[in-house]
């Protein structure tokens, strides 16, 4: 499964590592990298040499294809390689529902996402439109959302992700409009929520400047609505104004300061 350039490999197999490097340079116009041992394992370097193997034959396999030749008399970039990067294997983690003890959802249109729902216990739903690009039907993971609710999940997760592919691409004209469609979206869901039996968070994952068209350590803005939240003197949502919000600059860890105005947490002490 895959969505727009990204893929995720699966190799299985005895005496495999992820320790080893990366094969994408990161950089256009510089040579695919060579995928290295990061240890004296005999393992990672089977998994070095095998990696290698695949990718030398990915492009054997797709240099030649029509599309390619296509592209390549239309003037474009031919998509002749597979760049592997990230190698790692599946941790044990501890099922959501275990952990917290209640039942979620994830709606999300890439595979990546859909992923890492299913390895933390929660129930993956990939809604009708939804596609994990600037084109994803916003609404449609709503009110996949909303049914969630109402057939008793007490968690949803919802990912939008194509304001971060607009940033990739330095297109600050289609990443407004996709954020315009989130704040429809939003809309949409305010609408239809109850917000004195519902909580919700809004943020993002991380900022994606649109001049540097990569991931940035600045941090994020977010918003927690619901009963018994304290509001503050923000009224609009942005990276400027959240500097000014009451929950301050917090770490990251979201889910205990949602779920604790959910009353969902083990108290400790007195």
């Amino acid at each position: 499964s895959s969505v727009e350039h990204r893929g995720a490999l699966i190799i299985r197999g005895e005496n495999l590592s992820h320790n080893i490097t990366d094969a994408d340079p990161h950089k256009v116009g510089v040579k695919v990298t060579k995928v290295k041992a990061l240890s004296r394992e005999k393992s990672a370097r089977r998994t070095a040499e095998i990696v290698n193997k695949f990718i030398q034959k990915s492009y054997q396999v797709l240099k030649d294809l029509p599309i390619n030749r296509k592209r390549e008399r239309e003037g474009k970039l031919p998509a002749n390689i597979v760049l592997l990067r990230g190698a790692s294997i599946k941790p044990e983690i501890e099922p959501f529902h275990e952990l917290y003890g209640i039942e979620g959802s994830a709606i999300a249109g890439g595979a990546l996402y859909l992923g890492i729902a299913k390895a933390i216990g929660l129930k993956a739903i990939k809604p009708e439109g939804a596609t994990g690009r600037k084109d994803s039907d916003l609404i449609s993971k709503v009110k996949t959302a909303l049914e969630e609710l109402d057939e008793g999940k007490d968690f949803v997760f919802i990912h939008f992700k194509g304001a971060d592919s607009c940033a990739h691409d330095h297109d600050a004209k289609s990443k407004i409009e996709f954020i315009e469609r989130i704040d429809q979206a939003v809309g949409y869901l305010l609408e239809n929520v109850d917000l004195d039996n519902t909580h919700i968070a809004f943020t993002g994952d991380h900022s994606t400047p649109i001049e540097f068209g990569d991931h940035s350590a600045d941090p994020v803005p977010i918003v927690i609505a619901g009963k018994n939240v304290m509001p503050d003197d923000v009224k609009r949502f942005s990276e400027r104004a959240a500097m000014k919000g009451g929950l301050g600059r917090i770490s990251g860890r979201v889910i205990p300061i949602l779920f604790g105005y959910c009353d969902w947490l083990e108290k400790f002490g007195a």
